[in-house]
């Protein structure tokens, strides 16, 4: 199948991604967050990502991807910024307002 593993008690979207990181096959990952529902504080981790779906307090992403807490940068021309926001308090969270606008995809 596509599960990976669930861990609970999981409270960041930066340990998620690291379980995925540490974990054989994990390529995807989501985390559900402290006001998620049905799952809370819970770290899935997949093999592929075939389809998402709007949840409350989830970030969902992948270990290869472009994301705003790795060591270097993407690439930035006049085509590819959508927005700038500052004072993001996390990773997890600048990946949920990435989610939450359709034009940007890292």
């Amino acid at each position: 199948g596509n599960l990976v593993s669930t861990q609970t008690n999981v409270e960041t979207v930066e340990f998620c991604r690291d379980k995925c990181l540490e974990a054989e096959d994990c390529n995807m990952f989501t985390h559900f967050g402290a006001s998620s529902h049905p799952f809370v504080n819970t770290c899935i981790l997949l093999k592929s990502c075939v389809s998402l779906y709007p949840c409350d307090d989830c970030t969902s992403g992948a270990v290869t991807e472009c994301t705003c807490g790795i060591g270097y940068e993407c690439i930035i021309d006049g085509d590819n910024l959508e927005m700038v926001v500052e004072d993001v308090p996390s990773e997890g969270d600048c990946a949920k307002q990435c989610q939450e606008n359709d034009q940007c995809s890292v």
